[in-house]
């Protein structure tokens, strides 16, 4: 090989470790700021509060091994939004309101819920859903004439 040929040999050598370094040196700077940079911005959000609210009708009628059919109504006591009810269910101990004929265990009655409504309850309106309750074939017999009282709770969401 000339002279002038491996100069410019050494030249080209030269000129593609250089550029491979300086390839590598900005891939290891970008890959530090992309792994140890942080971010800044700012971002807002809104809340309230909306509410939604259940209560069973008196129910009469119970026995042991009864199911009776009751109305729940379901009141949005929002101002300003509609909700979509998405379950409503017993949410607590069963008290006795009224005592019996003797000793009764609150425990033998309980709510399960039947069609809930569709659609979206509007702001300040009221719906009603189905349920039944149910009193156990355990009850005693001191829970005849007694009344119940029944925690529910409706969950939703707005549409």
């Amino acid at each position: 090989m000339s002279p002038d040929r491996l100069t410019v040999t050494m030249q080209r050598g030269v000129i593609v470790a250089l550029g491979a370094a300086i390839v590598a040196v900005a891939c290891a700077g970008t890959a530090d700021a992309y792994w140890s940079s942080t971010g800044h911005g700012s971002a807002t959000a809104a809340t309230g509060t909306t509410t939604l609210t259940a209560s069973i009708t008196p129910v009469s009628g119970l026995y042991p091994g009864a199911v009776v059919p009751v109305s729940v109504a379901l009141k949005n006591t929002s101002s300003a939004a509609g909700l979509t009810v998405t379950s409503l269910t017993q949410s607590g101990s069963t008290t006795i309101q009224t005592a019996g004929k003797g000793s009764c265990s609150p425990t033998v009655v309980s709510f399960v819920a039947g069609m809930l409504p569709s659609g979206t309850i509007s702001a300040n309106q009221t719906v009603t859903a189905s349920g039944s309750v149910t009193m156990t074939t355990a009850a005693a017999d001191g829970c005849q004439g007694a009344t119940f009282a029944i925690p529910l709770i409706a969950n939703g969401h707005t549409p």
